[in-house]
């Protein structure tokens, strides 16, 4: 196995250093994985906004809403009560149903039920915005969700922070080696 310095740190595989990281609390450490941390929910918002923001220029065609009512997710510790909307839509003489309002981190919106039961009336005719590479993928609201730009203020506030920490750690390194 070949050794990797990395941060300081050696060992001999990421998932040593990783673990490294995970375990330790001093500000070197904690600077380093909120650095990553943060890195890596900016680096998954560019990717995922991306997609998002795309959506924009897909093809629109009118859609029907055909059930707004709720549906029950079962979980290991119980249920959970969501909103349930689906949209059919026909592209070339094809019809397809979706149950997306946006794309996003839970693979779509989540509606509350007061904007479910107000917006989206079973029955009314809608604007569907759809995939032309796989037309089965529909959404009634194109753009960059809100879940995007949550996700990436936090990524920021992350490296924020893990920078303020490393900054802070290298000052006392500096002073240390003064003293000595």
């Amino acid at each position: 196995m070949r050794t990797v310095r990395v941060f300081g740190f050696v060992g001999n595989s990421l998932v040593e250093f990783l673990d490294s990281l995970a375990n330790s609390t001093t500000p070197r450490n904690s600077g380093t994985i909120l650095l990553v941390l943060g890195t890596c929910l900016i680096a998954w918002c560019l990717w995922e906004g991306e997609k998002q923001f795309a959506t924009k220029q897909w093809p629109q065609v009118s859609g029907l809403i055909s059930t707004v009512g709720e549906k029950t997710v079962q979980l290991q510790k119980g249920t959970l009560k969501r909103p349930l909307l689906q949209c059919s839509y026909v592209v070339n003489g094809a019809t397809y149903q979706t149950e997306q309002v946006s794309l996003g981190l839970f693979g779509g919106r989540r509606l509350n039920e007061g904007y479910t039961l107000v917006y989206y009336v079973k029955g009314r005719n809608v604007t569907v915005y759809y995939n032309p590479t796989r037309p089965g993928q529909g959404i009634l609201e194109p753009g960059i969700g809100t879940d995007t730009w949550l996700v990436s203020g936090v990524g920021i506030i992350a490296m924020g922070i893990g920078f303020l920490l490393l900054t802070v750690v290298h000052k006392q390194d500096l002073s240390d080696l003064g003293e000595q």
